[in-house]
């Protein structure tokens, strides 16, 4: 995705929606996000380019209009609230669904300047979103449209629904790539940690070695891992020689839970009971949760749920997300107001798993 993003935004747009293991029950929502995002891009645009856009898409969505305002309520920024449109029979609702949304579509994807759709964790996509998916790949007018999907391999079963849609679109003569990233392996490790403490890969051998045998070669659980053990005073700067220095046999013998989830776990526990139960809590809203929501859920101000997350933006563990000037995400630590973002899916799945399951459904409600 980070290689894909400044590529597109420098010769088209970029949209980035990303599917939730607690959302599944909500078609489309990967698809809401990215073209949120994607309004908000064209909202940097100039009056007169923001009148061409109005017109471009009154022009295609006609009389149906409201269909993707409720979809998409930030497009009523654009062209204005819609009328209500005139119901249909659910198959025949569908199918006008998926022609109106594929030529909403097309208004940005062209081929001098195309749109890129990325879509995360497709392993928890909902059977909607799939079927819009095919739809889109199939549609032979889209010429500009580049759709990228992530997912992990050992969460996504054979029999799952993504592989059959996958299939089908291959079937069809759909160009599709697909990239397998494996873990790192041990000599990529090592120049990782070489990078990242500045050092040559000789130097890095033996601490690399020690943590590609404990991370498996996972790059999140590698950095997580190194900022314990850089916590732990077990890598140390030596201002003298200007350099990094560690003590290899200390790190091999520190007792380190070597399953992701399960040192995410201890991390977590470590922390105050309020702030558990504030990360509890946002973990229920989704990958990315709002303050203020979290603050009302809380029945605290946002200064005081701020501090109670605190620790664990310190950690690293919790970003806040601001807005570029051309409406993509930007990740950074700031205590202030808005919108707040688990580092990566296992932080929120690890928080998640520590509410027991008898009081799930209280955390979730409320």
């Amino acid at each position: 995705m980070e290689v894909l993003k400044p590529i597109a935004i420098e010769k088209g747009y970029f949209a980035y929606g990303k599917f939730d293991q607690l959302q599944q029950n909500i078609p489309y929502s990967p698809f809401v996000t990215a073209l949120e995002s994607l309004i908000r891009q064209l909202m940097t645009e100039s009056k007169e380019q923001l009148a061409i856009w109005k017109q471009k898409i009154l022009r295609t969505l006609g009389k149906n209009g409201a269909i993707i305002t409720d979809l998409i309520p930030e497009l009523e920024m654009i062209i204005g609230r819609q009328s209500p449109v005139e119901s249909l029979q659910p198959k025949e609702a569908q199918n006008r669904f998926l022609m109106l949304f594929g030529s909403f579509i097309k208004i940005f994807a062209d081929p001098e300047r195309p749109l890129v759709l990325f879509l995360d964790d497709l392993q928890w996509a909902d059977s909607s979103s799939l079927r819009l998916i095919s739809y889109l790949c199939r549609d032979t007018g889209l010429k500009g449209l580049i759709i990228a999907g992530a997912y992990r391999e050992n969460e996504i079963a054979a029999e799952h629904p993504f592989h059959a849609i996958l299939d089908e679109i291959k079937k069809d003569g759909i160009m599709v790539k697909e990239i397998y990233l494996p873990p790192l392996n041990r000599a990529v490790t090592a120049e990782f940690i070489a990078g990242v403490l500045c050092c040559n890969e000789k130097k890095a051998e033996a601490l690399a070695e020690i943590l590609y045998r404990k991370t498996c070669g996972i790059p999140f659980f590698i950095g997580q891992l190194l900022k314990f053990i850089y916590k732990e005073n077990l890598i140390e700067f030596n201002m003298n020689k200007g350099c990094w220095e560690w003590d290899a046999e200390s790190i091999y013998k520190l007792q380190i839970n070597d399953d992701v989830i399960a040192f995410m776990l201890d991390k977590l526990q470590k922390f105050h009971e309020e702030t558990r139960r504030t990360i509890k809590f946002a973990s229920c809203i989704g990958d990315t949760f709002d303050l203020k929501i979290l603050s009302e859920v809380m029945e605290k101000t946002s200064i005081e749920t701020v501090a109670l997350l605190m620790p664990a933006i310190l950690e690293g563990l919790i970003l806040q997300v601001c807005r570029s000037e051309n409406g993509t995400q930007l990740l950074y630590l700031n205590n202030g107001e808005d919108t707040y973002e688990f580092l990566h899916d296992m932080v929120r799945q690890t928080a998640y798993s520590m509410i027991p399951e008898e009081e799930k459904n209280v955390y979730t409600l409320k």
